[in-house]
């Protein structure tokens, strides 16, 4: 009776969903439909659901499906009043069963889905509190962490939100699910070349910058191919870092040495001026 309630008390709010409306829900990392992982480094993938009016729900259930096998899968966060590995999360796999690479027996258990693809599963309710419902409307509904094994393939891997199920507790709202292509790259391979050389010394000068125009031209994410310090941005603490892992043991032609040492120079005068 309660529940029920809480439900009609939310249609006078307004917040109820209108049978014309629909979600949306989209892979996203740093609020693009792209991203950027490199070997050996894990990255975080948002799922946003957005409306199209003022939608709410009390569950949801949804796969995201992965063009191909071998990324590490090792964990997930519902956003609040989403309970994560609660009584009501019934994800697979769940969260005690993390980490796992996804392969195509990762999630196979629900007649109706792809037997096929290499996907993973979300199913949770808002909790009752104090006899109240709690409902969700729009927002980061979760985020997963996925990482990139030393021998995971280099390229492109299209991550796809599969909508199944929101239900606002008088029906199920349409949903529409995009899709986000993840490139995977070698740290510091700034010219996307899937090798490391001397050729990679201009594109990484572009990229500390102009990183605008560094995106426009090679579609990688700057702090993620050039963070080569492990910091989470790329930055002049870079620098001697991304020589030793780029050039080795050769000898850096010079005049590329030179924009290396000219972008170290000035960040040291700035540091000296403020």
């Amino acid at each position: 009776m309660l529940r029920h309630l809480s439900i009609v008390i939310a249609c006078i709010l307004g917040l109820t969903a209108i049978a014309w409306a629909d979600y949306t829900l989209a892979p996203e990392m740093n609020g693009r439909n792209w991203g950027t992982i490199v070997r050996g480094r894990s990255s975080t993938l948002n799922l946003e659901l957005t409306s199209d009016a003022n939608d709410y729900h009390l569950s949801a259930i949804f796969t995201v499906e992965f063009s191909q096998p071998g990324l590490t899968y090792s964990g997930y966060t519902w956003d609040s009043p989403y309970v994560t590995g609660g009584s009501d999360d019934w994800s697979a796999p769940g969260e005690a069963n993390l980490p796992v690479t996804l392969a195509l027996d990762t999630y196979q258990d629900v007649p109706g889905f792809d037997p096929n693809a290499v996907d993973v599963y979300f199913e949770n309710s808002t909790p009752i509190i104090d006899g109240n419902d709690t409902i969700y409307t729009a927002g980061t509904i979760m985020n997963l962490t996925l990482a990139a094994p030393n021998d995971y393939a280099l390229g492109d891997t299209i991550i796809t939100a599969v909508p199944d199920t929101f239900d606002d507790g008088f029906g199920t709202i349409d949903a529409n699910g995009d899709s986000l292509t993840l490139t995977c790259v070698l740290l510091a391979d700034m010219d996307k070349s899937n090798s490391l050389n001397s050729d990679d010394i201009n594109p990484f000068v572009l990229a500390m910058t102009d990183p605008n125009a560094y995106i426009s031209t090679y579609g990688l994410d700057p702090n993620v191919v050039g963070d080569c310090d492990n910091s989470g941005k790329l930055d002049t603490d870079d620098i001697g870092a991304f020589v030793a892992i780029v050039v080795g043991g050769s000898t850096v032609p010079e005049p590329a040495c030179l924009l290396l040492l000219a972008l170290g120079g000035g960040a040291l005068i700035a540091r000296r001026r403020v």
